[in-house]
This record gives C-alpha cells, structure tokens and sequence, in this order.
C-alpha cells in the first residue's frame, strides 16, 4: 500500500517554493532596474585631459566608496527638504557648511580639489527620470562621470533636512519609506508585491 504524502511536509515544500520565487523575482526586478538606469549613463570622460580624468575618477571612486561604506548615499536619497518637499533637499550634498553625513565626506574629499554636480537617476512610468542634489555647477572643462546604484526597501528611513545642525535627521512624520503617499515623494514603488520599493542611481559628473 503506497503511503499518503505527509500534507505538512508538501505545505513546507510549497511555502519554500514560494519564497525562493519571490526572491529570484526581486534579484530579476532589480537587475532589470539597474540595466535601465545604466543605460542613461554618459561617457566617463571627453577626448582631452585623459591622464586628468582619471585621477579625477578615482577620487571621485574612493569618495563615493566611503559614502556607500557609511550608508550616505542612501540618507542623502531619502532625505527630503521638510514639508510640501519631494525631492531631497537643496542642501544635502552641501561641504560648506558640510552637512553631515553626506556633505562631511565630500569636505573631507573630492570638494578639496574637484569640482562636480551630483544627481539621482531614478525609474518613473517606464522612463529614467532625474533630480540634481545640491546646485548645478558649470563644468569647465573635461568631465568624469562616476555612477553607484542603491537599491532601497520599504523598510528604509525616511529622512528630512534640519538646516540647523545641519545634517539628515529621522522624519518623524514617516515610519519607513514604504509609509510615504505617494504624493510626498518623488520616487514610486517599482514592485508593490516585495519589499523592493525602487532601484536609483547616485551620478556624479566631476572636473
């Protein structure tokens, strides 16, 4: 006589199918994203000033190294300018004052010696839309472009600009990312079925 399968044992069997679908989902939604975002992304530098542009690079590499290594990147994307604000704040990238914890690291670094405009590429009904952190400067001669991505989560902190400090502090109107209307913000949720709330590129062009 055959023996019945254990009904708790093919409940496990499917549950773990089901998360490992989840998860093959969201690596496929993210790869998807970062492809997109990629796509956007200019040439490291123009034909003149090679040996130029590579220092220049690899400070803004090591910069952006040190950002990432401190989770800056991902306070400075999510941190919003306070009421009727969408887009992070003016002030955010700001090394002088340095605003921590973004700005103290490029007072630190790159501002010393490089020049640069810093923006966030970010996925929105189907297109690549693009926010400029800090004030647009006027490249003066050949550029450098340096690019990271951050994938963010609904469970991320939500942050707003305390000019004050100044720094990036805890919004207190938002328990996480996945909290936030989507009228307050200028991101959208690129998979409502997972954590995965959205992949951006930080982008920096440098001179």
């Amino acid at each position: 006589m055959a023996k019945e399968p254990d009904s708790t044992q093919t409940r496990t069997d499917r549950g773990q199918a089901y998360s490992l679908e989840g998860v093959i989902g969201a690596i496929l939604i993210v790869s998807a994203l970062v492809l997109g975002l990629q796509a956007v992304s200019v040439a490291p530098w123009a034909d003149s000033g090679f040996e130029q542009g590579t220092d220049i690079r690899e400070q803004m590499e090591d910069t952006l190294d040190i950002l990432e290594d401190q989770d800056a990147l991902r306070t400075g994307v999510l941190c919003l300018g306070g009421e009727n604000e969408r887009t992070p704040h003016v002030g955010v990238v700001s090394a002088d004052p340095a605003v921590d914890p973004f700005g103290t690291v490029l007072n630190q670094t790159a501002s010393t010696t490089t020049d640069y405009n810093i923006y966030v590429d970010y996925p929105s009904n189907g297109n690549v839309n693009r926010t400029l952190l800090g004030t647009r400067s006027q490249p003066t001669g050949s550029t450098v472009t340096v690019t990271r991505e951050i994938a963010l989560f609904d469970s991320d902190t939500m942050f707003e600009f305390n000019p004050n400090t100044p720094a990036c502090v805890v919004d207190s109107q938002y328990d996480d990312l996945g909290d936030v209307p989507d009228s307050d913000i200028y991101l959208e949720n690129q998979n409502e079925d997972t954590e995965l709330y959205a992949v951006v590129q930080i982008r920096v062009v440098a001179w």
